[in-house]
């Protein structure tokens, strides 16, 4: 037991500075002592952590063998497969772990999801979100997908429920904007872009749903901003320019427009090219009816 521990904790040592040789000391180890479960576990850290993914899943499942009901091997295994992309297989060794942890049921539902097996996936999370208040991750991911399915009410309730029952964060009140945004409720869409800009990463979309919300109540200089801002940090998003060439033109800010036809002219891109952009809001056609853009 003493030699075991020995060689586990030499490896370690050893693969601070050079995890090859971690590796080394503990294959030796398992030539020595081939049933010895934690070696085979430790070496399958050590491929895991340096992101040897299939390597860590042969390991693993030597490890499995001599230790089959070891839930901490059994879930790292599961973790190597979402890793590989083998959803699948992944689901077969998450299912395997108890429901009792959270972080299982919840990497289960992220590749329920991935394989667009959704129905199962809100399940286990309405489930998932009824049992854990410390992560944000199930109700998210429930939001998500809720969005995705145009159940928007849905989503707006259970981000209500995650902000009360674990926290405010930005990314709840993006996703709660873009489901009001897809109700065309611009007003309570706006205000929660609005919270989320002070607590959210950006990335484009944010910009342009967020602009497009701060248009549709009035806002038209916060528009502008938003759209410049987008293009600033974002120059190769293209979609923006044209929906800030809109702005401008509906606002007679012709100079200003100018400028972006310019800035498009320059990546080989004019006014017509605006279609080839699937992401952008086209707002002309939609114009006919209302004002209104969708998501």
């Amino acid at each position: 037991m003493n030699d075991i521990n020995n060689l586990i904790i030499q490896a370690k040592y050893e693969a601070k500075n050079n995890w090859i040789k971690g590796t080394h000391i503990l294959l030796e180890g398992i030539n020595e002592h081939p049933n010895e479960s934690r070696l085979h576990d430790s070496l399958g850290d050590l491929y895991f952590k340096h992101k040897h993914f299939s390597k860590a899943i042969q390991v693993y499942h030597s490890a499995l063998r001599l230790s089959p009901k070891n839930s901490d091997i059994i879930f790292k295994l599961a973790v190597c497969y979402m890793v590989e992309k083998e959803y699948e297989k992944a689901i077969v060794y998450f299912e395997q772990v108890s429901d009792d942890i959270p972080e299982a049921v919840y990497n289960k539902c992220v590749a329920l999801y991935y394989l667009n097996r959704s129905d199962q996936a809100i399940k286990d999370l309405e489930e998932l979100t009824t049992k854990t208040r410390d992560s944000l991750s199930p109700y998210l991911l429930l939001a998500k997908i809720y969005i995705e399915l145009q159940r928007n009410h849905k989503a707006i309730s259970i981000l209500k429920i995650a902000e009360k029952a674990v926290r405010p964060s930005g990314e709840v009140y993006y996703l709660r904007a873009c489901a009001y945004f897809n109700q065309k409720n611009w007003l309570k869409s706006y205000v929660d872009f609005s919270k989320a800009e002070k607590l959210f990463e950006f990335n484009p979309r944010f910009y342009q749903l967020y602009s497009t919300a701060a248009e549709l109540i009035g806002q038209t200089d916060k528009a502008i901003s938003l759209l410049e801002n987008c293009i600033q940090d974002f120059p190769k998003f293209f979609p923006a320019y044209y929906d800030l060439i809109d702005l401008y033109k509906a606002n007679d800010m012709y100079e200003k427009l100018m400028e972006v036809l310019n800035i498009l002219s320059e990546h080989g891109l004019s006014i017509e090219d605006r279609y080839k952009f699937s992401n952008h809001v086209v707002r002309k056609k939609y114009n006919e009816k209302s004002k209104h853009r969708p998501i």
